[in-house]
């Protein structure tokens, strides 16, 4: 649009000589009022008017200015919102179904409930206690701020940024998220029973249960089966107590309506047995209830002596997982292998106890979440009359690798312990296991000797450094 000034008289009237001049009471004539009319509106309207018609474009040129800079800003922090409900994490969490639908209700009762506010919609809007789109008070922003002190999209209050910081998870939760059902099979490990008249502790199943609360903003229910003496195979035991029976009974129980999660511990009652055919069984009878769980076999065993009948049972169970396509690691067997006798309570059958009931939970947890677990690893006591004593082993799947020197002042035999594995665990199975090395500071080739029945190191050498490094296979 485009504006011109007013333009002035500029017309100079030549004289009219035939007309006599009129002369006013004041003596002026009628052609001076007629010049100072002209230079009126030359030299004072003419300019007035252009300067309040320019006064007038400024300000609405400003108004719209205004205007459509914060229209911007509304629709940039709009794509902001938009930008973060389109993560990669929205479709992990909320998918669809639901929480989807839970989600898309809750928005669109918040919009209902705006238009609905007697304080109508604002653009720009400066009233006090009022609800603001866009107002910086008191140097905090608010995008939509809905009442004082409680709900902001977009707030920076005490320096922690709430747009960024609300995730979907908490969005999930906001939606009424059903809770997730856990179902637990598994034997005493997983009942947290003592010994008599100790009393029972804090379950596995509870503990796991715990932290999966305390990380996640759903909501996980347990649901444990798990009974003392309970199995895959229904010879050890009671009938009531296998594993079988226990999952009849989870897949009966009609106050599962959302199982997402499926934990079979135990097996430690099965090594004398081909737990193939049983485990699958179960598993696949699990699955088929609840084809949307995850399957987690998680296997446990103490710090006993791991023989060849242990490896036959626990491996059964191991192969019956991968065949269904459960998760599992072989390490969740050695989680608790190398610690003190201390820590565990009974006789016959050892029992963890509260630390070890503990670490059994949190090593369950990882690889629930995907994780896998460690080897795990400890110091060899080492006997040295003089100079170097290090030794390490470690236990890893089916494997014991170890590595020590030391000095040792004069030729030795096999009546000289040059060291020992304190933990049975790592004591071979069945049979004595031989690890080619070294003494006499490398000049002899020397065969050592792993006892199978304490774990004893030795071998027959000459004076000077001695070691080996080497690895035999667990249980055999």
């Amino acid at each position: 649009m485009v504006f011109t000034n007013l333009s002035g008289i500029n017309y100079t009237p030549t004289p009219i000589t035939n007309i006599s001049p009129l002369t006013y009471r004041d003596g002026a004539t009628f052609l001076e009022y007629l010049e100072t009319i002209k230079q009126y509106i030359n030299d004072t309207l003419v300019p007035d008017s252009d300067a309040m018609i320019a006064n007038a474009i400024t300000s609405v040129n400003d108004v719209m200015a205004d205007w459509d800079a914060k229209y911007t800003e509304i629709m940039n922090n709009l794509a902001a919102q938009i930008a973060l409900l389109n993560e990669s994490a929205v479709t992990g969490m909320v998918g669809t179904g639901t929480v989807h639908d839970a989600i898309i209700a809750l928005i669109d009762a918040a919009i209902t409930a705006e238009r609905a506010t007697t304080a109508a919609t604002y653009l720009s809007k400066t009233d006090a206690g009022t609800t603001y789109l866009n107002k910086t008070d008191a140097g905090t922003t608010y995008l939509n701020k809905t009442d004082a002190g409680t709900t902001y999209l977009s707030k920076t209050d005490a320096g922690t940024t709430y747009g960024t910081k609300t995730r979907v998870e908490q969005i999930a939760k906001a939606a009424n998220t059903d809770p997730v059902d856990v179902v637990f099979i598994g034997d005493s490990y997983f009942t947290g029973y003592q010994d008599l008249p100790n009393p029972y502790l804090t379950s596995v199943p509870q503990r796991v249960t715990a932290l999966l609360n305390r990380e996640d903003t759903r909501e996980y229910v347990m649901h444990n089966y798990a009974g003392n003496a309970g199995g895959y195979n229904t010879t050890y035991g009671t009938p009531d107590t296998a594993f079988n029976t226990q999952a009849d009974t989870a897949i009966a129980d009609t106050s599962i309506t959302n199982c997402r999660l499926i934990i079979v511990g135990g097996g430690r009652n099965d090594y004398n047995f081909d737990n193939s055919a049983s485990a699958t069984s179960i598993y696949n009878k699990l699955l088929a209830k609840w084809p949307n769980a995850k399957l987690v076999v998680f296997p446990m065993w103490s710090r006993e002596r791991f023989g060849a009948a242990q490896r036959r049972g626990f491996t059964t169970i191991f192969e019956a997982a991968k065949n269904v396509g459960a998760v599992y690691d072989v390490n969740s067997l050695w989680v608790n292998s190398l610690t003190d006798a201390s820590l565990w309570d009974g006789t016959s059958v050892l029992h963890p106890k509260d630390q070890l009931a503990q670490r059994f939970a949190s090593a369950l947890y990882t690889l629930i979440q995907g994780g896998s677990l460690p080897a795990q690893t400890t110091n060899i006591t080492v006997h040295s009359s003089t100079g170097i004593t290090t030794g390490v082993a470690t236990i890893n799947g089916y494997s014991v690798n170890l590595s020590f020197q030391q000095d040792v002042g004069a030729n030795f035999d096999t009546s000289y312990p040059l060291a020992s594995l304190q933990y049975p665990a790592l004591w071979p199975g069945e049979v004595n296991q031989y690890i080619q090395g070294f003494s006499g500071n490398g000049t002899t080739n020397t065969l050592y000797t792993v006892g199978q029945a304490d774990g004893t190191i030795v071998g027959t050498g000459t004076a000077g450094r001695v070691g080996m490094t080497g690895t035999y296979p667990l249980g055999m």
